[in-house]
This record gives C-alpha cells, structure tokens and sequence, in this order.
C-alpha cells in the first residue's frame, strides 16, 4: 500500500521545500485539467 497525505500535509510540505514525489493515480483525463508540477501520472488501475 503507498501512503497517502491530506491536501493540508501536502503543503505544508511544499511550503517546507521538502524532497518529495508525488504520484498522482487519477486518470489522465483528470490529470490533464488540472496537475501538480513535478507530479508524475500512474492511474491506479496500472498498479499491481
């Protein structure tokens, strides 16, 4: 299981420049509206 943050947590840790990598696992329509920089897209049905 990957773990999750809130959206609260997320900023915070932006906010912090904290190394992170986010993996958005929505589907590509969804990413394509609207994304995160540096966010890389897996949708959740690609992974085992």
């Amino acid at each position: 299981m990957l773990p999750e943050i809130t959206v609260t947590e997320l900023k915070e840790k932006i906010d912090q420049n904290a190394c992170l990598y986010l993996l958005d696992v929505r589907e590509p329509n969804e990413f394509e509206i609207c994304r995160l920089p540096g966010s890389e897209l897996i949708p959740l049905g690609n992974i085992p």
